[in-house]
């Protein structure tokens, strides 16, 4: 047995709800855009892959030069550096 505690009876509260009007969701996600966002979410990673395989080229050149003794780095900015870490020490 159901208690209903109120002014009228079940059917009118029935009826309230088969007039209410429906209104489409507006926040609802196609496919398509699921897709879009969720290779626009892997981008960063395929360019920090990117970046750290250029770096990765970057130092087997150099350590290549070093190995056979043709490396010649650029002095300046070896100095200015170096000056920038004593600076920071004191």
């Amino acid at each position: 047995m159901i208690n209903y505690i109120g002014t009228g009876n079940l059917n009118q509260i029935n009826s309230v709800k088969k007039s209410l009007p429906t209104q489409p969701e507006q926040n609802t996600v196609t496919d398509g855009q699921f897709t879009s966002a969720l290779n626009n979410a892997q981008s960063p990673t395929k360019a920090m892959n990117t970046a750290e395989s250029t770096r990765a080229d970057r130092i087997a050149a150099i350590k290549t030069q070093v190995a056979e003794g043709s490396y010649k780095p650029d002095m300046e900015k070896v100095s200015a550096s170096l000056l920038q870490f004593l600076v920071k020490e004191n």
